[in-house]
């Protein structure tokens, strides 16, 4: 048997799950189908799946609607639907957060020839959002930091990009720590405070409170700005029935409240950086797990079919030979089969 058709074979009985001693196969997740899918955001990558995030919020995905607004300059997705657990509506601020790049280097490394290498791929000359950090010394360490990132929601550094730039700035400097942060959703839970009408309101929400037999209490009062207005107190500022109610005069009345809305610390959605100074052994794809992935990466590496750069081939010798061939292919198969526990 050929190498070529020896690594397709062992690949194939790998991903049949054949060389499971428990005769088990890899199950591989199905795409969602459309209409399991509400939203895909473009260019946000695995974290913002909205059927994936909504189930995360235990959000009963029929009951849900979602508002875009901008807020300093970045795309805010507004996310309201009932809990499954409570059955309370709850509602949620999703923050496009993009992806940044932050990186280490030996300090004798030139900062001008640094920048220079980063505006070849970042022009913040001509974009206000863009902001390459300037950098930071670090004079005990002998380390200099600086960064890439932006301060709207334009994603524009993929996982290829990051790559490409590490290489250039590796070829130049001696590169201590390079992270590359994905783009994400940044969660924040929303509580809704009371509504506030303008005084000579009163008359016209204190009928519709009484007419519709609502709990809540309708007075003249200070805001919370210190400005006199029609007050409608809803003593649960942790469920979003200001909100709701707010919608429901207006369509009576016409008339429009405002009701100040405060958000928790945030939920952590965050992926995982990825640091890609510091390869670990089996892990080719460079996404912090060894897996299948990096199996068919080594595969197609070893059949020609993809080139791999320095720290993936460091990655990819996990037999420790110096060499990567059909031999660490086998004891990847091994270890992703836990015939051994650790390469």
């Amino acid at each position: 048997m050929t190498v070529r058709k020896n690594i397709a074979f062992m690949l194939s009985l790998f991903l049949s799950g054949a060389v499971f001693s428990s005769g088990a196969a890899i199950s591989l997740a199905a795409e969602k189908t459309d209409d399991q899918v509400d939203v895909v955001l473009d260019n946000y990558g695995p974290n913002t799946d909205e059927f994936e995030l909504l189930e995360k919020l235990d959000i009963d995905t029929t009951t849900h609607y979602r508002s875009a607004v901008e807020d300093m300059d970045r795309e805010v997705y507004i996310y309201s639907g009932v809990s499954k657990s409570s059955g309370i509506r709850e509602t949620y601020k999703a923050v496009l957060r993009p992806s940044c790049i932050t990186f280490k280097v030996k300090s004798e490394a030139s900062e001008e020839e640094l920048l220079k290498i980063l505006r070849k791929y970042f022009d913040d000359t001509n974009d206000d959002h863009l902001l390459i950090t300037p950098v930071q010394h670090h004079e005990t360490l002998g380390i200099d930091s600086y960064g890439v990132s932006r301060s709207d929601s334009k994603d524009l550094i993929d996982y290829q990009l990051a790559e490409t730039v590490y290489e250039d700035i590796k070829a130049y400097a001696d590169v201590v720590l390079f992270l590359y942060s994905p783009s994400y959703l940044q969660l924040q839970h929303c509580f809704a405070g009371d509504l506030e009408y303008d005084v000579d309101d009163y008359d016209v929400i204190a009928a519709y409170v009484k007419d519709n037999g609502l709990p809540f209490k309708v007075e003249i009062a200070e805001s919370e700005l210190g400005k006199t207005k029609t007050i409608v107190r809803i003593e649960n500022k942790k469920e979003t029935e200001p909100i709701v109610l707010r919608e429901a005069i207006y369509k009576t009345t016409g008339i429009w409240g405002s009701t100040p809305v405060y958000y928790d610390e945030g939920i952590v959605n965050e992926p995982k950086s990825i640091d890609f100074a510091t390869f670990k052994v089996g892990d080719i794809s460079n996404d912090d797990i060894i897996d299948v992935t990096d199996l068919t990466e080594l595969s197609l590496a070893l059949l020609g079919d993809k080139e791999l750069t320095a720290d993936q081939q460091k990655a990819a010798d996990v037999d420790g030979d110096g060499e990567v061939t059909i031999a660490d292919l086998a004891r990847l198969q091994q270890y992703l089969s836990k015939k051994i526990d650790k390469l």
